[in-house]
């Protein structure tokens, strides 16, 4: 959970035991610093949401001026768009251990100035070569940004109220879209002003606000529960407490070694490679449909969506401001539906229902496309706005999910491992998108290729829960051995284990599961005297 910048291992071992009497975190002050948190934090993170990807999917509000002025065809277009998935999958992790090496603050605002300079650049695309290059270098520098939320997020809530804030994420990557519609509009609509180009105007002038929040982030972000002077000290200590219950301390992965722990830690948690598979089927439909969605209602609109007459670029002379402006509907859907199914998870505190559905309810929007686009315009389009929005509404509880399904600090590699994963589809699927288009023609088979996978993985989500449930549970107690310093005493938590190493016990594990991993005293029930 990132411990390791709140205190050394005794002052969290001191955390998550009670005092000498016996008192819990107060909880008064927990929940005055958590709404104090909640003020400072979530703006600033939902700000970095918005700012990546608006620079990231204003090539899909521009394509179709942009594709057109510069010759690209769907090719082109498809293998720009895979390219910044490809940097951004493979860059995830690193920059979240380079980000605990260097410090949160300082490395959150050097990656939203980089990638606000490279998206201003895109500007000055003149062939496929450039297009790529810059493409790929946006992709390294935002890989980044969300990891870093996930983690600062992760240092101020506990577990247990740890899927809204999450949600606020995807919230902001809708508002992204909801707010990215009409600023594109505006700006394309100044096509020709100076003798610039609409798209060139767009790309110009949306990399600004990602450099100016940069800046704001080096000033008012703090980068641990000790380093928030807007808290009180009982707060900080309540809250730095309250956080603890349902951490183990572990190596921070500053070095070469503690980062090789974490990623063993990760890749021996058989329970997340379940989780890293259906994000990455999952996220094969959202990253296409959120990449062609502007595109898919130009092409509604005109009645080519069905037909090989689809095309990813505006025919000459055409406007391409009312696709633009009319993706605001399911985005705005979007947002309601992510906080909506979060608020319903955190209270009930369930995850995997709540995923599987909204995948499903998504998946088969999205299969359903073809027909009722064919009844009518606006029947197509509900489906797709339906779609879309459930498919963002699964986005805050699975995060949670990944987080309570880590047994630790591994957290700081599972979550942007995860998210890996799932921009796996951000490769995939622009390019299964294309390959589809240029073959095919129309919307049809790409729209029911994409349904199936989604119900296919709420499938699979709800057989994972079967498994998690036969393996302990959520929260599990599952004990995980990590080495401490050599000077820090074991706890009472420790006493299933032996030798220098500690045995962390986490969560809410089922006596029964907790009772076949503990030794038995002899002559106590159930003990196998030797």
């Amino acid at each position: 959970m990132g411990l390791y910048d709140i205190g050394s291992v005794k002052d969290v071992e001191r955390a998550r035991q009670p005092s000498a009497e016996g008192s819990a975190p107060a909880a008064a002050e927990v929940e005055t610093a958590l709404r104090k948190v909640g003020r400072r934090l979530i703006p600033l993170c939902m700000g970095v949401a918005i700012a990546n990807h608006m620079d990231r999917s204003n090539l899909a509000y521009a394509a179709l001026t942009f594709n057109r002025d510069l010759g690209f065809d769907g090719r082109v277009y498809a293998l720009g768009t895979a390219l910044f998935y490809a940097a951004f999958m493979l860059c995830m992790v690193p920059s979240n251990l380079v980000m605990v090496r260097v410090g949160l603050r300082s490395w959150l605002g050097f990656l939203l100035i980089a990638w606000g300079v490279v998206a201003a650049c895109f500007s000055l695309v003149r062939s496929a070569w450039s297009f790529y290059l810059l493409r790929a270098l946006l992709g390294i520098f935002e890989a980044g940004a969300f990891p870093a939320c996930w983690h600062a997020l992760t240092l101020f809530y506990p577990r247990s109220r740890i899927t809204k804030p999450f949600a606020y994420l995807t919230i902001g990557t809708m508002v992204a879209q909801l707010i990215g519609s009409p600023i594109a509009a505006g700006l394309l609509s100044l096509d020709g002003v100076g003798g610039i180009r609409g798209w060139q105007w767009m790309f110009g002038v949306e990399g600004i606000p990602s450099v100016l929040l940069g800046a704001c982030v080096f000033a008012f972000l703090p980068s641990s529960i000790a380093g928030a002077r807007f808290l009180t000290q009982p707060e900080r200590e309540a809250l730095a407490a309250e956080v603890a219950r349902n951490s183990a301390p572990g190596p921070a992965g500053r070095d070469l070694a503690g980062a090789l722990v974490l990623l063993r830690m990760t890749v021996r948690n058989t329970r997340l490679w379940g989780a890293f598979l259906c994000g990455a089927l999952s996220s094969i439909a959202s990253h296409t449909y959120m990449t062609y969605t502007p595109i898919l209602i130009s092409n509604l609109l005109s009645g080519t969506a069905l037909t090989s007459h689809v095309s990813v670029a505006a025919a000459a002379g055409t406007s391409s401001l009312l696709p633009v402006a009319l993706a605001v509907v399911p985005y705005s859907l979007a947002s309601a539906a992510a906080y909506a199914v979060a608020a319903s998870a955190q209270r009930r505190n369930e995850h995997f229902f709540h995923v599987s559905i909204s995948l499903a309810l998504s998946g088969t929007m999205l299969a359903l496309f073809a027909p009722l686009a064919r009844a009518s315009v606006a029947g197509g389009f509900v489906a797709l706005s339906l779609s879309l929005a459930m498919g963002a509404a699964a986005n805050g509880p699975a995060t949670a999910l990944v987080s309570r399904l880590c047994k630790g600090p591994e957290q700081v590699v599972a979550l942007p491992l995860f998210s890996s994963f799932a921009v796996l589809g951000g490769v995939a699927g622009p390019l299964m998108a294309g390959a589809v288009l240029n073959t095919s023609g129309g919307f049809t088979l790409l729209t029911i290729i994409m349904g199936s996978v989604l119900l296919g993985t709420a499938a699979l989500v709800f057989g994972l829960r079967f498994y998690v449930m036969a393996t302990g549970g959520i929260d599990s107690a599952v004990p995980t051995k990590l080495r401490l310093e050599d000077d820090a005493p074991p706890s009472p938590s420790s006493a299933l284990c032996s030798g220098n190493a500690l045995c962390v016990v986490l969560g809410r594990d089922s006596p029964r599961a907790l009772a076949a991993r503990s030794p038995k005293a002899p002559g106590s029930p159930g003990a196998t005297n030797a």
